[in-house]
């Protein structure tokens, strides 16, 4: 069960796990990186909250602008992310594909498809966070 606060406004996370035919392991893995995101950044006293979208959830910080700092798309026996970081960069990742002014492309893909890559990427999700505010 995920324990941070998931805005389901346009889609339901339910619906979004249904439709993309995510796996039992894919929800699990879902479940602990958002969760561990959360604990992380509230345990530092950085406000966070997600929102679903057709595919997946983004992560977002509660202080305004409410910039997206994370991408998690959901497919069937894995999630991938991207993380959004404007023109900063996080150690031990690529910056493919980012612009020089803003960021509305992202990081590489990274794709976890086991709980021993999920604490790298919870990593890669604070430093983006950290950048991004």
């Amino acid at each position: 069960m995920i324990t941070a606060t998931i805005e389901e406004t346009n889609h339901k996370l339910d619906d979004v796990i249904k439709n993309q035919q995510a796996s039992q392991v894919t929800v699990s893995l879902l479940e602990q990186f958002v969760n561990k995101i959360d604990a992380t950044l509230k345990a530092q006293d950085k406000p966070v909250f997600f929102r679903t979208h057709k595919y997946g959830v983004t992560g977002f910080s509660r202080v305004k602008p409410r910039k997206a700092f994370i991408f998690i798309n959901i497919w069937q026996n894995y999630i991938s992310t991207k993380y959004f970081t404007g023109n900063g960069s996080i150690e031990g990742l690529r910056k493919a594909n980012w612009l020089n002014k803003g960021d509305n492309k992202g990081s590489e893909t990274i794709r976890i498809s086991d709980v021993s890559e999920v604490e790298k990427a919870v990593k890669f999700a604070c430093a983006a966070y950290k950048i991004a505010y």
